[in-house]
């Protein structure tokens, strides 16, 4: 790649510019012919786009390159994302691309050729090296001007606060097809997916009131092992230490920015193609069985099927503990999502559920095709009263599609996910959702699925026996695995420190440790199974059912501890928690 630009300037002279930076992961890794494969790919790829009006100049700084740009700052969006796409179409080695806007200094390098230094540079690296390979990511600054472009504001999502290796907070968006993302917010409100990594005070979260005002409403869904939930403000909240507390309190999962297709995702899109009336998705704590139902969503909408996000997660307490106004919002979400009319007809003499029965025979007779109504975390329903009749409701659904000919039931798929035990909390079992339909549930990794993750990731690891080794260690735990490939591409830890179970407390895997110990000693009775096999006692059938659920222990008939890591890692919380009281 050339330095010699299409635009001259006086050395010294300031520039507006936009700027992309692209860096292959992981360079140094690579044998000689594939670095040759790689820099003639970069190569080909940049001597292409600078055919554009807008460039300036491209500069190859070894195992990557930056490319600047003068003028619309919708060139350089264009580019990253061409560049991404055929980066990903021509080679196996993964890109971290980043983008950014603002001023350049020019100046003449050694050799006479055209070259920039400043801040818009250095920001843009920045923004470059917290991406993953998956997506290419803009500053903030680049983002707001680009969805002031109509055509643009459908490709920028997923805010995201990261943290650079000075220990920087910057906001970052995601540029792309955010196919999913925005088909799971779904509803009228508009959300973003908001990362960051504990912070160290209240005043670390400044930038979220940068966010406009479509985006205060701001949830991620455990990205690096923290999920959190902000609506306005932290008002609520007094204290560091209070907010870290909120934080350890929330839910494991894979990361949303990989994407793994396990080998029950495959189970998942049959049932939805072959319309089933319900697909169950059954896990442990952290297994993934949210990501599972949004790679269901997304298959369904491939199929051209109309698809429906419920997250039962945020439903407010105060509604879920009223039928009449839970039933009344989820109808009226059915109904949005559907491009429907939100009016919800409403006859105080007839019965709840039939009340409900009509606004979703409604929301199918004014729709044509196939719906997939996702219902996330359904667990959450079936602590309330009414649990009994709504999911007796809803199996009566499924019973219909036998005794009506051509009902309009069987155009109704609904995907249920919701942890191990949850089912057992309906009384009357021949009346449950739960035991009718496909039921799937989600194992650990095994090593192929590992590999998937790995190579998502960047191939963190490069050799078999490497992943060979974090499998036994974690024991296939999602969660674990995902924190665990993520703080070795980080170099938080090695895969030698995970053996020898040396994991720093302030990591994200060691949080996440953490935080599986804290919702352990929040579960008395698996608590107590914990320590009965700490003890070498036999585990009561209780105790064990817990374990399970919590996504510590795993096996059917024999059963035991899922991780060598999560097993050093509390009996070492264990003898600390001895030694304070």
């Amino acid at each position: 790649m050339g330095e010699t630009g299409m635009v001259r300037a006086r050395t010294g002279e300031a520039r507006l510019v936009t700027v992309v930076y692209g860096d292959v992961i992981r360079y140094s890794k690579h044998s000689l012919e594939e670095k040759k494969l790689i820099d003639d790919v970069l190569r080909s790829a940049v001597e292409a786009e600078k055919q554009r009006t807008e460039f300036l100049a491209a500069v190859d700084n070894g195992d990557g390159f930056f490319m600047v740009f003068e003028g619309d700052p919708r060139c350089a969006g264009e580019v990253a994302l061409g560049l991404d796409a055929l980066f990903k179409e021509r080679m196996t080695a993964r890109v971290r691309i980043g983008a950014h806007v603002g001023v350049t200094f020019v100046r003449e390098d050694l050799r006479g050729g055209l070259n920039f230094t400043g801040p818009a540079v250095e920001y843009a690296q920045r923004v470059m090296a917290v991406a993953d390979g998956g997506h290419c990511l803009v500053s903030d600054d680049l983002g707001r001007i680009l969805r002031e472009f109509g055509e643009w504001r459908g490709l920028i999502s997923s805010p995201s606060l990261r943290r650079v290796k000075s220990g920087e907070a910057i906001l970052v968006w995601q540029i792309g097809s955010p196919k999913f993302d925005q088909l799971w917010v779904g509803g009228t409100a508009r959300e973003g997916w908001m990362l960051s990594e504990e912070p160290n005070s209240l005043g670390e979260w400044g930038l979220l009131y940068r966010l406009s005002g479509e985006y205060r409403r701001v949830v991620s869904e455990m990205e690096n092992g923290w999920r959190v939930f902000v609506d306005g403000s932290f008002d609520d909240l007094q204290s560091a230490q209070e907010l870290n507390l909120w934080l350890v309190e929330t839910n494991v999962a894979i990361p949303k920015s990989v994407k793994v297709e396990r080998k029950c995702t495959s189970r998942v899109k049959q049932a939805i193609e072959q319309g089933e009336s319900f697909v169950l998705v059954r896990s442990p704590v952290g297994f993934g069985k949210s990501t599972l139902l949004q790679q269901g969503a997304e298959a369904a909408v491939a199929l051209g099927h109309h698809v429906v996000i419920l997250d039962i997660r945020r439903i407010e307490s105060v509604v879920l503990a009223e039928r009449d106004l839970l039933y009344r919002e989820i109808l009226h979400g059915l109904l949005d999502q559907l491009g429907l009319s939100t009016q919800v007809e409403w006859d105080d003499e007839l019965g709840s559920n039939l009340n409900f029965e009509r606004g979703v025979v409604r929301a199918l007779e004014e729709t044509s095709g196939r719906i997939f109504w996702a219902w996330d975390e359904a667990e959450r329903l079936l602590f309330q009263d009414y649990a009994d009749d709504l999911f007796g409701l809803m199996r009566s659904w499924h019973n219909r599609r036998a005794w009506e000919r051509n009902s309009i039931w069987e155009r109704l798929t609904i995907g249920l996910a919701y942890r191990s035990d949850a089912s057992q909390l309906i009384k009357n079992q021949q009346q449950s959702p739960f035991n009718v339909g496909v039921l799937i549930e989600i194992p650990p990794f095994d090593m192929e699925e590992l590999s998937a993750l790995n190579r998502e990731m960047g191939s963190v690891l490069i050799h078999q026996e490497e992943l060979t080794q974090l499998l036994l260690a974690l024991g296939g735990h999602p969660g674990l695995c995902s924190a665990a490939l993520e703080g070795l591409a980080r170099r938080d830890f090695t895969l030698e420190d995970i053996k020898e179970e040396r994991i720093d407390d302030h990591s994200g895997l060691g949080r996440l440790l953490e935080a599986l110990w804290n919702r352990l000693e929040r579960d008395e009775v698996a608590l107590t199974g914990w320590y009965e096999h700490e003890q070498g006692h036999e585990v009561s059938s209780g105790g064990i059912d817990r374990l399970r659920l919590l996504g510590l222990w795993f096996g059917r008939p024999e059963s035991r501890v899922i991780s060598t890591l999560i097993e050093s890692f509390f009996r070492e919380r264990g003898r600390r928690t001895q030694l304070h009281d």
